[in-house]
């Protein structure tokens, strides 16, 4: 790949079908689970158009805020600490596939829902784990300003069906 493609962007517009998927799934969400929905229109001069707020009614049940970008892209802020950026970067070089990061998508919000997402600090990290049928991710990094306390065990809990 060549230099000039880092930091070059020539069709951003192919994410958007990564967006449609994330309003989907936010939709989907508010009919199925006990939460509440608040929609936020985003800040003037923020990269954030829209942001959906769930609220689990539970506080053991990891909140989520899944906001849509002008990029296009999505970030998921989930429980305490966790944001995750879809796509990561965007970048021609990057060469990160729509298709994939819909499937991306799917299986961070499927651990939350389910029950199968952590956090926890260790020796001054935050440390991670999302599980979901043969897939995992975790990590550890800094901590930084949390949204909400964390549980003591570190699991989120199964958000409650309505």
């Amino acid at each position: 790949m060549s230099d000039e493609a880092y930091g070059r962007v020539t069709d951003p517009e192919r994410f958007a079908p990564l967006v449609t998927a994330a309003k989907e799934f936010a939709d989907d969400v508010a009919t199925r689970f006990d939460v509440d929905v608040t929609c936020v229109a985003g800040d003037p001069g923020s990269q954030v158009v829209e942001a959906v707020h769930f609220v689990p009614a539970q506080d053991d049940q990891a909140p989520l805020i899944v906001s849509f970008t002008s990029f296009p892209g999505v970030l998921l802020d989930v429980g305490a600490s966790q944001r995750i950026a879809l796509p990561a970067c965007g970048c021609d070089a990057c060469e990160e596939d729509v298709e994939n990061l819909i499937g991306h998508l799917n299986r961070y919000l499927s651990a939350l829902v389910s029950g199968q997402f952590y956090e926890r600090i260790v020796d001054s990290m935050v440390e991670h784990v999302w599980e979901g049928g043969n897939w995992r991710n975790s990590g550890r990094g800094p901590i930084p300003e949390l949204r909400v306390a964390m549980p003591e065990d570190g699991r989120w809990k199964r958000w409650s069906p309505k």
